[in-house]
């Protein structure tokens, strides 16, 4: 089954209603995608269900969803989830992408992550958390909608612009991966203190599981970069 639509109810008495969010589930086992489809349902959302990755870029020319909700471990198809989000962000860079998995590998987590999905839910999906994810993205989406003005960052010849996610140090740009700047906008909000590996997994990453390394990784690169100016 595919191309299917699902659309919210609601019994509250008619208001100026606000705009639906839209959603691209891409999940080729029925019994999942119902299952998402009834969690978020309970929000103000119109849901488009595919099952192949092919369908899915179809629908994003046309759908122009919000945010993308995409299993990573599809069958009969050469593309995976991962492939999907790593091509959707590339064309949609705005769309807010959860990935949902069956296998609960650091490393597929954090290729995923860095894929530029937002979150990462493993199956079997557990309703309560499935919501309380998707709530989240529904905050950034309405944070992306009506942004507040950010503050710059600047620490000596080192400015971090928050809109626009720029780094210059004296004026030329550095070019910095989505993590590679939140973890150093991160440590400019937070000078001349000690920092875990715990609080960044938890501040940044927002996932404790993901494990020291993946901080290890990123500080160095991001070391990196900032000596190579």
């Amino acid at each position: 089954m595919d191309d299917l639509y699902f659309h919210s109810h609601s019994n509250a008495k008619p208001a100026p209603a606000k705009p639906l969010t839209r959603v691209l589930l891409l999940e080729d086992d029925e019994d999942s995608a119902l299952l998402i489809t009834r969690v978020i349902d309970k929000e103000s959302v119109e849901v488009h269900w595919v099952t192949t990755p092919e369908s899915c870029f179809q629908v994003l020319d046309h759908f122009h969803p919000h945010i993308l909700i995409s299993d990573i471990q599809l069958h009969n198809t050469e593309q995976n989830g991962i492939d999907v989000c790593r091509q959707a962000k590339q064309n949609y860079p705005q769309i807010l992408i959860l990935l949902i998995s069956g296998i609960s590998d650091t490393f597929e987590i954090v290729t995923g992550l860095e894929s530029g999905a937002e979150d990462y839910i493993i199956k079997p999906i557990e309703p309560t958390q499935l919501r309380a994810r998707f709530r989240v993205l529904l905050r950034r989406l309405m944070n992306q909608q009506n942004p507040v003005p950010a503050p710059q960052l600047e620490q000596g010849c080192l400015k971090l612009n928050l809109d626009s996610r720029k780094v210059f140090w004296q004026g030329q740009e550095i070019e910095l991966r989505r993590r590679e700047f939140d973890l150093l906008a991160y440590f400019l909000k937070s000078p001349n203190r000690v920092i875990t590996r715990e609080e960044l997994l938890e501040q940044v990453w927002g996932d404790l599981a993901l494990g020291d390394r993946t901080v290890d990784t990123h500080i160095k690169t991001l070391r990196a970069k900032l000596r190579a100016v």
